[in-house]
């Protein structure tokens, strides 16, 4: 998956709840440490659009001033076993580049799809809602073999996250890095380059209503808080605060937020001006 803006990680898929009424609130941009159950798929629909300043100076003729990426991204979580998951997510991109106000080059393609394993490597459940979690990430991103959007590479990814919930508040830290063997600075909008990428997240989420769930509450909504930052081991790095709301039912989940630099230090790639995502979600 990606790998994977916006919200706090819930997980509440506990033993004295029915099925029905297991939930898996994640965050936008950031893994987190749930999972589903054997046997249950898990559907992600996710579409981000981030604008990017100027190119640094590179080999390109003419130089873009502005670039404009909608990333479209599709993942399938499945259940192997209790504490294994399957994750696959497969990235469609538009990118345009933008000089002197016109479109100076506009590509569609499929971006490179990442393969992961999920294994929940501690559980704590306090109560009937409450509960500490911790998973491991490992896996790979692999080469889509489409043009300018793939690395041809195939990347090594490892990672870790953890979730807590407690009554009305849900907390959830992530790291995860990415050996990158292939890539080139021309192409690379963060983390695609030939620089390896470390991804530090947190994020925060307050359920807004009901102000206590019950097994009759049939729909959640949360506000929730995102800061996601990006190393890349030449020097470049990143941090985006990432608000928004997630309305939960009991078989699907919507999401909305905003990407929002508070800190940027970047050289050898644009850097974020503003970014918009909205996801959607579905449990089987």
């Amino acid at each position: 998956m990606q790998s994977h803006s916006i919200t706090a990680i819930i997980a509440c898929a506990v033993s004295t709840l029915p099925a029905s009424l297991a939930c898996a609130q994640e965050a936008l941009n950031m893994d987190a440490a749930t999972q589903p159950s054997p046997g249950v798929i898990y559907l992600y629909e996710r579409a981000r659009y981030t604008r990017y300043g100027s190119a640094p100076e590179s080999s390109d003729t003419p130089r873009p001033d502005r670039t404009n990426l909608l990333e479209i991204d599709t993942t399938i979580m499945a259940g192997l076993a209790t504490n294994l998951a399957l994750i696959a997510t497969i990235p469609v991109e538009r990118r345009e580049d933008r000089a002197g106000g016109q479109a100076i080059d506009t590509n569609l393609g499929i971006a490179d799809p990442e393969l992961l394993l999920k294994y929940r490597l501690y559980k704590s459940d306090s109560g009937s809602l409450d509960t500490l979690r911790i998973a491991a990430l490992f896996g790979a991103e692999i080469p889509s073999g489409d043009g300018n959007f793939t690395s041809g590479s195939v990347d090594p990814i490892v990672g870790v996250a953890a979730t807590m919930i407690r009554g009305r508040h849900g907390f959830n830290a992530a790291a995860r890095f990415k050996l990158n063997t292939g890539g080139d600075r021309d192409h690379n909008l963060g983390g695609d380059g030939p620089d390896d990428a470390l991804r530090l997240d947190a994020s925060y989420l307050f359920r807004l209503a009901p102000a206590s769930w019950s097994a009759q509450s049939d729909t959640a909504l949360y506000a929730a808080f995102e800061l996601n930052t990006l190393y890349e081991t030449g020097g470049d790095t990143e941090t985006l605060l990432s608000p928004g709301l997630l309305l939960e039912g009991r078989k699907w989940a919507g999401e909305i937020g905003a990407r929002i630099p508070v800190y940027e230090d970047v050289r050898d790639r644009p850097e974020v001006e503003w970014g918009f995502v909205a996801g959607v979600r579905f449990f089987f």
